[in-house]
């Protein structure tokens, strides 16, 4: 009996392992079909030209002197980044998207490592390589706009999270981390808030049961969400000054609150009209997963759940920050 079991196991082992070689050679297929996608000179989509064309007149002292030409804009950080980049290797259509197939070939190593080191799957490649075989993912991946890069930095906002909390245990460190990576994606203020608002509200729950149990005291509750409130407030000052200094003329101009019009999501619906846009707005989200999109809905929903059940402060947190996110639409802040 305990010889079939071994061999029971090792046969599982070698499927395993074979599955995991194989999801492993989707995801070097995909880096290697992004970097052929840039090297057969494709021009610029109007999108990107429109951006390209700023940031290739400015040099690395005036690049974020002023607004771009047709209220074009990218986080500070990230056009810095690129604009190294092409002072080094020329400013051609192939060193503009560069990045981002660097950004799309990172994510995939850090959605690899957090699933291995961190949530301990047993296929860790199973993540990287289902977002190494959708096809948008690859499109955006030779696109010289910040939206794969946006994916890098999300991901290295949660390395941090987890690294801090899990081996470091600095909270204030990580705030500063969080206010650094703000200025390369929009999208770490959400995520970083999101995560914030989930440890305080889990240290909120902790005091309510120990309040039934006699037990609460304001001075533990207080020492629970100290650093958490700091890491906040260093989050939102850097929100700040990044506002000020490069959001706030393309924000508030007469262009992007027009397309905003359009675009904010109607978090609290008043008419039938808000409800059928909200349904529009999920539709058009989610048709890059095609036929799997109502998969993906019921898993985004039992995930929650699950992250509820199990108490998972993280996967809490991601979704705070996606109601964030929404909020910022809401108000007119962040188009969908």
């Amino acid at each position: 009996m305990r010889n079939k079991t071994i061999q029971h196991m090792k046969e599982r082992g070698i499927v395993s392992n074979s599955f995991e070689i194989l999801l492993l050679s989707i995801c070097l297929y995909g880096i290697f079909k992004s970097i052929w996608m840039n090297s057969v000179g494709v021009s610029l989509w109007l999108d990107e030209a429109m951006l390209a064309f700023s940031f290739s007149t400015r040099n690395i002292w005036n690049l974020t002197s002023e607004v771009f030409e047709w209220d074009q804009i990218a986080p500070v950080g990230w056009l810095y980044i690129n604009k190294i980049i092409s002072s080094i290797f020329g400013n051609s259509e192939f060193t503009l998207r560069s990045f981002s197939v660097f950004s799309y070939s990172a994510t995939l190593f850090l959605l690899y490592l957090i699933s291995k080191k961190y949530l301990h799957l047993r296929l860790p490649a199973l993540c990287p390589a289902y977002v190494a075989s959708m096809s948008f993912t690859l499109q955006y991946s030779i696109m010289f706009k910040p939206y794969v890069s946006d994916g890098l930095f999300v991901m290295l906002a949660i390395l941090a999270y987890l690294y801090f909390v899990r081996v470091n245990g600095k909270i204030g460190y990580l705030g500063v981390i969080w206010a650094l990576l703000l200025w390369f994606s929009n999208p770490v203020c959400f995520v970083a808030g999101g995560i914030i608002l989930s440890e305080i509200a889990f240290a909120l729950l902790s005091s309510i049961g120990r309040l039934k149990r006699n037990e609460f005291r304001i001075k533990t509750f207080a020492v629970e969400i100290r650093p958490w409130v700091v890491a906040g407030m260093i989050l939102v000052i850097s929100f700040v000054f990044y506002y000020l200094y490069w959001l706030r003329p393309v924000a508030t101009g007469a262009y992007m609150q027009d397309y905003w019009k359009g675009q904010n999501f109607p978090l609290l619906p008043k008419s039938v009209d808000d409800l059928s846009k909200m349904r529009s707005m999920k539709e058009e989200i989610f048709h890059h997963f095609s036929y799997l999109s109502p998969v993906m809905v019921l898993g985004l929903c039992s995930t929650l759940i699950y992250g509820i059940y199990r108490k998972n402060r993280l996967i809490v947190g991601l979704y705070f920050g996606l109601l964030l996110m929404l909020i910022a639409s809401y108000i007119n802040m962040f188009p969908v």
